[in-house]
């Protein structure tokens, strides 16, 4: 990673905040690394007047619900691995994480051209290696061989419903590999929907809940105390 673009000047109380909030979620962040986070939020900012980026206009609810949360699931994400977000929309959670595990290798992908032009550019300004976005469906990644079968993790962030997303991303992880989604703190309705979701697996047919191991993490949110829940659903090692 390479040195970047200095964000405006009056993003540094900003970036005190994401610094003094980030040890809450036990992900200590740099003075380097919340500098790189307001290039991206300044980016998002002034993109987001002329194209609907996010909903989110406040800097201090972006810098918890977009930065700090973007964090949670590092820990669930091994060093020199490949990831995928799906549905990256404004870069979330792919370019934070990318940030914080610089060693990553990140794969954005979202359907709508705009967002991937924006986090282009938003790769572009930070000087960020090892992370491309691709503009394509999710439902049409499987058919792809770029994509079917090659990441270690793959993640999405207010995506689709789980069912749905487990359904659509089963497919692109390694053997080994595993799905997380970001979620609210409301999860037991489709968590239950994974107990009669069938997926194919080399030709055996099988639900989720058989396919594989899942493990929730509820956590909150700092300053706004926003409930939310990490969902992390890792293959049986039992089933090839």
């Amino acid at each position: 990673m390479t040195k970047s673009t200095p964000p405006p000047p009056n993003w540094k109380s900003w970036q005190d905040l994401i610094i003094r909030h980030a040890p809450e979620l036990d992900m200590p962040v740099s003075e380097e690394q919340a500098r790189m986070f307001a290039i991206h939020a300044d980016e998002l900012f002034r993109w987001n007047r002329k194209i609907n980026l996010t909903a989110i206009t406040d800097p201090t609810e972006a810098a918890i619900k977009h930065f700090l949360d973007a964090l949670v699931p590092a820990h669930q994400i091994p060093d020199n691995t490949s990831l995928l977000d799906v549905g990256t929309g404004g870069g979330f959670p792919g370019i934070p994480l990318k940030v914080i595990k610089p060693s990553l290798t990140v794969t954005l992908v979202d359907a709508t051209l705009k967002k991937i032009n924006f986090v282009r550019q938003v790769i572009r300004t930070m000087n960020l290696d090892n992370i491309t976005a691709v503009q394509d469906r999710a439902e049409s990644l499987i058919n792809d061989p770029l994509f079917a079968g090659r990441f270690d993790t793959v993640i999405c962030r207010a995506f689709d419903a789980l069912p749905g997303f487990v359904s659509l991303s089963h497919g692109l992880i390694r053997t080994n590999g595993r799905l997380i989604a970001m979620k609210g703190p409301q999860v037991e309705t489709e968590l239950k929907q994974l107990e009669t979701l069938k997926l194919n697996i080399n030709g055996r047919v099988m639900t989720a809940r058989d396919r594989f191991s899942i493990d929730v993490y509820h956590y909150t949110l700092p300053v706004l105390g926003d409930q939310r829940s990490l969902i992390i659903l890792t293959p049986d090692r039992g089933i090839t």
